[in-house]
């Protein structure tokens, strides 16, 4: 190749030729031999020809003087430092949420800038508020932050069917790390078989500098290097070259550059990426520019807007982090159907009165509108019968009536425990049910949030709630077998005076324990201890009441009493009704029976009035299961 002589060459130079006629132009070639300071030789697999003198851009030359860095040039003189970013969607729910609960209590609307900057309230990074409670947030401050404002960037969506896809996140990435180090004699090649939009290659320098004997002072340097994309077909693209692949500047400490590569979803794959060092490598101490592969990412241009999934974007600044951290977000969950007459509190429970405080009728409708409640009898029942994630149970098959009625004792406002005064819900279920279960085990552990069962009748299903009610039949040896009762009890040896409740702390974002003695037994037996763990429960209140109710059932409701019964209390007696039991045997006396006659309107005549003795004294009532129950 002849040339103008302007630039001297030597062997193992690289440059870019430019022929003034022929097929081509030949791209980051190496000079082998210099036969003139107007000629060289190069070794090329492109077939060129040329008339008159070449024109040639020498790679490694320091004519390059500066460097571009996404549009900003740099020079020896510029302090280089690298600023990396996570992008992250996460899923908060599978169905339409409320919210997030801060910009909710302060009445702000979804979708605007205050909304989102409110809900950093409920954002916790490794359990760190992104913004502080006592963040006012019509007048913002730096210090207002945990993190560095700009840093930080967020996105809701609230899982409706009609939400649109994300703003700041609208690509597909993968990343697949390299690792290895590129020197001018070993390029390093990617294969990517993926078809996608875009690819970005990330190069790291753990450090850009160059030591100066003479004074002591420590100056900037310059790397080149390139990047090449080849077609299956055998098709190359050089992509990055000259002073797009100029790094120059200096750095002491670890330096990223990502390369962003467009325009290869037509290309045909598989492709092949390598980067290929045009610098010299480094023999000399002093100089230290080495530079490593770390990581090429896959870039799919994707719009999705995940209909019907609650889900949040986030990026922030990977420099803040030493790995990705843990991600909390408080929310108010999933909106659910309640009934007609439901009016929700700020709580989550459920009110069911007017404004002057009169009780509101059901009359077995639901609301058209979902909305957020966390009463377990209306969140039992959205388990029950939605058909993407619930049972899929026809709502036509739920006794509607059975979980009204557990649902006004779950959200009977009484006193929480905590010694002020203050009140909240007897039952509230606040949980994150995010790994798929037995249908069984599912139900099972939401009705142990407000101690029901649930169970099939007459086509239905229906739930009973352990709560104080009176007896609904009696039985007594006239309409049992004759084996009559039978009594078990539990060992008091097996009995525990101590009860541990696990419960999750909003405030710490962990497992708490509250602690409830059975004093007198202690005195008795010593202390014995339990720990369990409540379902869905995140109220010290509610934990105590949870382990109060364990040792009051522990001690009065332990024994077990096994008999038969006749066929029509069986078919009069549901899964956990009161009942009572008149045991002659058990209290000496017989006071339980049949009526033999109706002798007149105050008088009757029992089965065996010999053994039967009933008490006349202290206004006595007698007790009659009429034929209808």
């Amino acid at each position: 190749v002849t040339h103008s002589g302007a630039e001297t060459l030597a062997v193992g130079d690289v440059v870019d030729l430019n022929v003034t006629s022929g097929s081509g132009t030949t791209e980051n070639v190496t000079v082998t031999s210099v036969t003139s300071s107007t000629e060289f030789k190069v070794a090329s697999s492109t077939s060129v020809s040329t008339s008159g003198n070449a024109t040639f851009t020498k790679q490694n030359s320091v004519n390059i003087t500066a460097g571009d860095v996404d549009g900003i040039q740099t020079t020896t003189d510029s302090l280089l430092s690298s600023k990396q970013s996570n992008d992250l969607i996460d899923v908060l729910s599978e169905g339409e949420i409320a919210g997030f609960h801060s910009p909710l209590e302060a009445g702000l609307t979804q979708g605007t800038d205050k909304y989102n900057i409110a809900a950093l309230k409920d954002v916790f990074l490794n359990g760190t508020q992104v913004l502080k409670k006592s963040a006012d947030i019509n007048n913002l401050t730096e210090g207002d932050f945990n993190f560095t404002r700009e840093d930080i960037s967020f996105e809701p969506r609230f899982g409706t069917s009609s939400q649109t896809a994300l703003d700041t996140i609208n690509e597909i990435e993968s990343e697949t790390a390299v690792g290895v180090e590129v020197t001018k004699a070993t390029p390093v090649s990617r294969s990517i078989s993926n078809q996608i939009d875009k690819l970005r290659i990330t190069i790291v320098f753990p450090s850009l500098q160059q030591f100066n004997t003479s004074d002591g002072s420590t100056n900037g340097t310059q790397v080149n290097l390139s990047i090449k994309i080849t077609e299956n077909n055998g098709t190359e693209h050089r992509v990055i070259k000259g002073t797009k692949g100029a790094v120059i500047g200096k750095t002491n400490t670890q330096y990223f550059r990502d390369y962003i590569i467009k325009g290869l979803s037509n290309l045909s794959y598989p492709i092949t990426a390598t980067v290929t060092r045009v610098t010299n490598d480094s023999t000399d101490t002093n100089l230290q520019n080495k530079f490593s592969w770390s990581s090429f990412t896959e870039i799919t241009a994707e719009q999705r807007a995940y209909v019907d999934i609650a889900h949040v974007g986030l990026r922030f600044n990977a420099e803040s982090f030493r790995s990705i951290p843990t991600r909390t977000y408080r929310i108010r969950g999933i909106k659910v159907k309640i009934p007609h007459n439901a009016t929700v509190r700020s709580d989550g429970s459920i009110s069911y009165k007017d404004v002057n405080g009169n009780d509101i009728p059901f009359n077995g409708t639901l609301k058209t509108d979902k909305e957020w409640t966390n009463d377990p009898a209306w969140v039992l029942y959205d388990v029950l019968t939605n058909t993407r994630y619930g049972a899929s149970i026809p709502e036509t098959a739920i006794d509607k009536f059975a979980f009204y009625s557990a649902s006004e004792y779950n959200s009977t406002q009484i006193d929480d425990g905590s010694g002020t005064g203050t009140t909240e819900a007897r039952f509230s279920c606040n949980v994150n049910i995010n790994n798929q279960k037995e249908a069984f085990e599912l139900i099972q552990d939401l009705c142990s949030v407000m101690r029901v069962q649930a169970f099939y009748e007459a086509g239905s299903i229906t739930i009973s709630q352990d709560r104080p009610s009176d007896p609904v039949y009696t039985f007594n040896i006239s309409n049992v077998t004759e084996g009559g009762f039978s009594y078990s009890n539990q060992s008091q040896k097996a009995k525990f005076t101590k009860i541990n409740v696990g419960f999750f702390d909003m405030t710490t974002q962990a497992i708490d324990y509250e602690t409830v003695d059975d004093t007198t037994a202690q005195s008795r037996y010593g202390i014995k201890t339990q720990t369990i763990k409540s379902f869905a429960t995140t109220s010290r209140g509610q934990a105590s009441r949870m382990a109060k109710w364990l040792l009051f059932n522990q001690n009065n409701s332990s024994e077990i009493v096994n008999f038969s019964i006749t066929a029509e209390a069986g078919v009069l007696v549901r899964p956990g009704q009161i009942i009572s039991v008149a045991d002659e045997v058990k209290q000496g006396v017989r006071r339980g029976g049949r009526i033999k006659t109706g002798i007149s309107t105050t008088q009757i005549e029992v089965d065996d009035t010999a053994s039967t003795d009933l008490v006349t004294t202290n206004t006595a009532k007698l007790s009659v299961i009429l034929s209808d129950g």
